[in-house]
């Protein structure tokens, strides 16, 4: 599951009036267009252009309140611009060696942090390719989908997770999910027990960083394909991912490992398998010849080398995401309104925090962000209500339980660069918002 950035999660109708810039101020429109592609918004208090991703503001002083708190003192769902003051001077070494070899298409150090990549994970092989979704659909081809197929999975995803199945030319079949927003096992193997032989694959999601675990037995033999967007270095049910069917990767930026730009990778401990890809990824090309048609999706050697750095930061930072969770947990226990993700197992890889609100989520996300906390809704919808998907779907899709978590859940700040301060900031906003209610 590849997710994107997204707009101030609000259950409400969006207008001018309740946008919010990066960092959560007030904004109105007006101005000429942006490079965001839309007409420029403007921050009501100084007026300037909303920023790019990532970038506060501008403004006259860097004084600007949000609440009690300055521009600079805002909590971010995810705050690149702190891990580039650590990892900084690194990552433009290594990108400066790519530039010095002249080498930027499956180089070197593409194979390189392949190798590493595979070895993190405990699998034989990582085959880098331009981005999650490729991932997704390549896995997809070499364990066989094709068209006429029907491939099970999550309906609480991004939508990557959909598309890729149907780019392969199958049929969605979505699974109705547990309290914790994975497939449910029971459910998985009711479908496949009725559909039969039409069920080509089952494609499970390992949510917010939590492994999707038990679908393997009640797949009755049917290839697994692991969507691992936001799980990168999780093992499931105490095997590395990739060793039981292919596993996806992102290196979307706000990943755990994420690059400076779009990557991804398939892993896999299947020779032939990882033979495919390689070919697939470089239009289906195999000993000089060209004997299926595949994608133009390679790893860039300057996205290689930027991950090669944060690998070998990786468990560090994994260590200190679970210190955040467990502060979380701590401050945010007992509230009624608030439903908290389950303990961290030893295979999980915290990516998001995500807690599910039972009462007004739109007013606790307007609360947030007048103090200055950023926070997301993932998924305001479901794949199969998407006009894009819909068509391709298969079976029911009542699925009310994964309905009632898109009307719930909420993921606050979680990054290996939050203070301490920064994590009681967030419990303090939370507790005081649920307080106040709408």
């Amino acid at each position: 599951m590849v997710s994107a950035p997204a707009w101030r999660a609000s259950s409400r109708p969006i207008s001018a009036a309740s946008l919010s810039c990066c960092v959560g101020r007030p904004v109105a429109r007006g101005g000429p267009r942006s490079t965001l592609g839309c007409a420029t918004i403007r921050c009501v208090p100084c007026r300037g252009p909303r920023s790019r991703v990532g970038r506060s503001c501008p403004s006259p002083s860097r004084s600007d309140r949000i609440g009690r708190r300055t521009v600079s003192d805002a909590v971010r769902l995810c705050d690149l611009q702190r891990m580039d003051r650590e990892l900084g001077p690194a990552l433009r070494r290594a990108i400066d060696r790519v530039a010095s070899s002249g080498q930027f298409i499956l180089s070197d150090a593409v194979r390189s942090f392949e190798r590493a990549l595979a070895d993190h994970h405990g699998v034989a092989y990582a085959v880098g390719v331009g981005c999650g979704s490729d991932a997704l659909l390549l896995a997809l081809r070499a364990v066989g989908v094709g068209p006429g197929d029907v491939v099970i999975t999550s309906p609480l995803s991004f939508i990557a997770t959909a598309e890729a199945i149907v780019r392969a030319g199958a049929r969605v079949r979505f699974v109705d999910v547990n309290d914790h927003g994975l497939l449910d096992a029971t459910a998985v193997r009711a479908v496949c027990e009725d559909a039969g032989h039409e069920v080509a694959a089952v494609l499970p999601v390992h949510l917010y960083g939590r492994t999707c675990d038990g679908v393997a037995a009640v797949a009755r033999g049917r290839p697994i394909v692991h969507d691992a967007a936001q799980a990168v270095g999780a093992r499931v049910e105490g095997a590395a991912l990739g060793s039981g069917g292919p596993a996806c990767l992102s290196f979307f930026p706000s990943k755990n490992l994420g690059a400076w730009g779009d990557g991804g990778a398939v892993l896999t401990d299947d020779a032939s398998l990882a033979d495919r890809i390689r070919a697939d990824r470089v239009h289906g090309r195999l000993d000089g010849s060209f004997d299926r048609l595949g994608l133009n999706s390679r790893l860039d050697a300057i996205q290689a080398a930027v991950l090669a750095v944060k690998l070998e930061h990786l468990g560090e930072h994994d260590a200190r995401r679970r210190e955040v969770v467990a502060r979380y947990r701590d401050g945010l226990a007992g509230l009624d309104d608030l439903g908290l993700p389950p303990p961290l197992r030893d295979g999980d890889t915290p990516h998001l925090f995500t807690v599910r609100v039972a009462s007004d989520r739109g007013a606790l996300v307007d609360h947030l962000a007048r103090h200055g906390i950023e926070s997301r809704v993932y998924y305001p919808r479901l794949l199969p209500d998407e006009p894009a998907i819909a068509p391709h779907v298969v079976g029911d899709v009542t699925l009310p339980t994964a309905r009632r978590l898109s009307q719930q859940v909420l993921s606050l700040p979680l990054h290996p660069f939050l203070t301490d301060d920064d994590i009681d900031r967030v419990v303090a906003a939370v507790r005081s918002g649920l307080a106040t209610g709408p």
